[in-house]
């Protein structure tokens, strides 16, 4: 029967028992002799990833082997497979040739290379970290959490996480261009124009989007807010035209003043921001909420020139809706037509006025979030913190280069946490000098001798990671470094070997800690070396790319070369680094570093993108641009491999801050994929990858991606329900929740539903869906007994696991494929498989009675 339509709900219970069908099958065979099987031939959607061997996984999934023919160990992690691809590919059922005499796809070829592990999305998120600013991405200013990190792994004292991904896919070389700018310069079949219309189709279909701002920061926000001297001239024009434009330097405290404004013209629990990819000209205002207010972050205001008419039809609009909208971006001299929205900000808020009244905030409300509900004394230290000269002077260092709203915020929160523990000043002080102030500016003028310049660059990139791995990387910008300037005899104080560990520790301003690292057969511990100073990782890059405009070309093409370490982690660091280059001049990165790497088949050079791309994505001007650039890569049929790197980018790089977008992004690729199941694998592997990806960032994702994919199983296009499928079986083979307490690990998806058992109807309904897909069978009933193997002896997951088993019983097809591996599992798994059994007959004599 037609597995995609097996879906109909049988009358009556469920009724399981030991044995199943006559017919008997090996566990060799294929397709053959085993019910509903559908005649499919290796149905599970392309090769697993081998996870570590101490996973519980590996022992779950048959799959996972040791090749012997490599003499690989079993616990080491192969790369990116790479199977040929057809010449041309096809961006979705129905699209026109791209040119006279093109091809069809062909069959993608079973010929594939092994390649070194790749890098985890764990290392990816250490390398963005690495750079981060003194104000975390997502946090202060960016609407996320006040002091929490952007990525919230943290689920009940548990962590969900992924045994292993590999940030590789299945793609070959589509034979296109690799020179020129995003949509241009396609290869002699042309489909820049194509590409450019599916472009803009795509743009209008994700941009419009709207996400509510929690209630409890925008609450945040209009309380602890310091009112600049434009502040009431701006509400009286936004309560007067329903539309205002806040266009101010970085720094000024944009978001804040939009947000301040909306609070006082509706309620805060009304109060939603719009995608930066909106034209705010073409919005659909029916589609917004009534008496609502909307937020625009960072526009391009090259939408708004010569638009003064239809933005005052919108304006009109938002009037009629009793809406009101604010956009956000720097000044600018080209917004005349639009002149009578825009706000003439002039001066922000003192330094000193932020930093009382966000003080007063964090004092009352340590966690950052709600106003306490009970009077009681507080945490802190009620007086003015100003009045301590230490805090005085930290409050001017951090303004001494220029007044950052977000910056003064983030002091303020520091300060009166800090207030609450012994000596916890000196800890800010320490925050102050590595990120903000200090002494870097005379220590790093002071770094002048070549090995030493190479030593301090290599620890910005690498801090934190064996010194030997920093050593060997700095050794060889050393050489280049020395090639541009003529080879010196060492002095008689010199030694002809360079100067040794210590001195370099020194010059750097650099410690010795001990650390872990993986050395295939499990943690082994070795010394790493940091700078002592956190923070200076960051600004020191800043620095010498700013400052040595000379070397711009020399830094660039060694780090190049880092992207081709046989180490992940380098690999990953050296990405990131690019991400704080772009962040100095992002078109220009972008042609030299993102378009040829994401266009690459080598696949560490596209995981190089996805690290840059994370990076960049926490500079919130530049934010919106990435989203654009990677939503315009995912249009162009003819980058098969930049078509890949997109798909990946919104799991392991920027969608965790913007899940739904990320998730209609990834849905769009489904659309796209040709309609043979064999040549869209490739694509539809790297979306089921960053599903994956996207799951395992926080609960609060979790749900959504289950949404999505409930959704997509249910939907009339094949390509959807086999995405639907792949995301569902990644994550139900590979993320696992680690309680942190007991050391304990379950699947994700059964912990879930143990503690939401509103969850087990749409947990059940996929692998329904899953195990009726007849390219997905096989690996659904390995998924399923990798889960009976690990709720073997709990009998919490045991209860958990027999509900969703049951529930995703449908007719008797279903009935006799399970009781047919039951009946296998049975001597393995007693427990589990004799309580699903149990409770299978309970059901079908409750019914009974009720039918008697």
């Amino acid at each position: 029967m037609a597995a995609e339509n097996s879906d109909s709900a049988a009358d009556g219970a469920v009724n399981l028992s030991p044995g199943g069908p006559d017919e008997r099958m090996t566990p060799d065979s294929v397709g053959e002799g085993r019910p509903d099987s559908g005649g499919s031939v290796g149905s599970s959607p392309g090769p697993v990833e081998p996870v570590r061997s101490g996973s519980p996984l590996a022992k779950a999934d048959p799959r996972v082997v040791a090749d012997p023919l490599r003499g690989e160990k079993p616990d080491e992690k192969k790369g990116d497979l790479q199977p040929q691809v057809p010449e041309r590919s096809a961006a979705g059922a129905g699209e026109a040739a791209d040119g006279p005499g093109t091809a069809e796809p062909e069959p993608i070829r079973d010929e594939v290379e092994v390649e070194e592990e790749l890098a985890e999305p764990s290392d990816l998120e250490d390398a963005a970290s690495n750079f981060r600013g003194p104000v975390g991405p997502g946090s202060l200013g960016g609407f996320g959490a006040p002091g929490r990190d952007r990525m919230p792994y943290g689920i009940h004292g548990s962590t969900i996480n992924a045994t292993y991904l590999v940030i590789g896919s299945q793609l070959g070389d589509v034979g296109a261009s690799r020179s020129g700018a995003d949509g241009d310069d396609r290869n002699e079949a042309g489909s820049g124009n194509q590409d450019r219309r599916a472009s803009g189709q795509r743009q209008a279909r994700l941009s419009g989007r709207w996400a509510h701002i929690p209630t409890d920061i925008v609450t945040w926000t209009a309380t602890a807010f310091a009112e600049p001297a434009c502040f009431e001239p701006a509400l009286a024009r936004l309560e007067q035209l329903h539309l205002a434009m806040v266009c101010a330097r970085p720094g000024f405290g944009r978001p804040s003043l939009g947000l301040a404004m909306l609070s006082r013209c509706v309620v805060r629990e009304n109060i939603f921001r719009i995608d930066a990819q909106t034209d705010p000209r073409t919005l659909d205002i029916e589609r917004l909420p009534r008496d609502a207010g909307f937020l625009i972050e960072n526009l391009d205001y090259r939408l708004l020139l010569d638009g003064s008419v239809r933005l005052d039809r919108l304006a009109e609009d938002f009037v009629s809706k009793g809406s009101y909208l604010v956009i956000t971006g720097r000044e600018s001299t080209g917004l005349v037509d639009v002149g009578r929205y825009v706000v003439d900000v002039g001066l922000p808020a003192s330094a000193a006025d932020i930093m009382s009244a966000q003080y007063e905030w964090f004092r009352e409300n340590p966690d950052g979030w709600t106003a306490r509900t009970t009077i009681g004394s507080a945490d802190a230290s009620p007086a003015d913190p100003l009045a301590d000269s230490s805090i005085e002077t930290m409050l001017r260092d951090v303004v001494r280069e220029g007044q950052r709203a977000a910056v003064v915020t983030e002091l303020a929160r520091r300060v009166a946490y800090a207030r609450t523990v012994p000596d916890g000043l000196e800890a800010v002080r320490g925050w102050v000098d590595g990120y903000v102030a200090g002494d870097f500016t005379k220590w790093i003028s002071r770094i002048s001798a070549p090995e030493q310049i190479a030593f301090v660059l290599a620890l910005a990139i690498l801090n934190g990671l064996p010194y030997r791995v920093v050593a060997g990387v700095a050794r060889s910008f050393e050489q280049d470094l020395r090639a541009l300037t003529k080879k010196e005899a060492p002095s008689a104080d010199e030694h002809v070997l360079g100067p040794g560990r210590g001195a370099l520790i020194e010059a750097a301003d650099a410690e010795i800690v001990d650390s872990l690292e993986d050395s295939g057969y499990g943690l082994a511990p070795v010394e790493a070396v940091r700078f002592r100073k956190d923070g200076y990782q960051r600004r020191v890059l800043d620095w010498f790319w700013r400052e040595h405009v000379d070397c711009h070309e020399l830094v660039s093409n060694w780090v190049r070369g880092l992207t081709d370490d046989p180490r992940p982690a380098v690999r990953a660091r050296a990405g990131a680094a690019v991400g704080v280059i772009a962040a100095h001049g992002f078109d220009e990165a972008r042609r030299a570093f993102l378009l040829p790497w994401s266009d690459s088949s080598t696949p560490r050079h596209r995981e190089a993108v996805v690290g840059a791309l994370k990076v960049l994505d926490g500079e919130p001007e530049l934010a919106p641009h990435v989203h654009r650039m990677v939503l315009d890569w995912g249009t162009h049929s003819q980058r098969l491999f930049r078509r890949w790197t997109a798909a990946r980018a919104w799991g392991a790089g920027i969608g965790a801050r913007v899940p739904e977008l990320a998730l209609d992004a990834l849905g769009t690729f489904a659309d796209s994929m040709p309609g043979d199941h064999q040549t869209a694998s490739p694509l539809r592997h790297a979306v089921g990858f960053s599903l994956l990806n996207l799951f395992v960032t926080g609960e609060a994702n979790a749900r959504l991606v289950l949404d999505r994919l409930v959704e997509w199983s249910d939907a009339g296009d094949g390509r959807r329900r086999a995405v639907a499928a792949e995301g569902f079986l990644r994550i139900a083979a590979m993320a696992v929740e680690n309680d942190t307490a007991t050391g304990s690990a379950r699947p994700a998806l059964l912990s879930l539903a143990l503690r939401d058992a509103s969850l087990v109807k749409p947990v059940a309904t996929l692998v329904h869906h899953a195990q009726n897909s007849r390219h997905a069978q096989d690996w659904t009933v390995e998924v399923l007994r990798g889960w009976y193997v690990r709720a073997e002896g709990d009998a919490e997951l045991i209860g958990v696991l027999v509900d969703i088993v049951l529930g995703s019983l449908r007719d008797g097809r279903d009935d006799e494929r399970l009781s047919y591996h039951l009946d296998l599992w049975n001597e393995d798994f007693p427990q589990a498989v004799g309580r699903t059994y149990q409770r299978s007959k309970e059901g079908w004599d409750d019914d009974s009675d009720e039918l008697r």
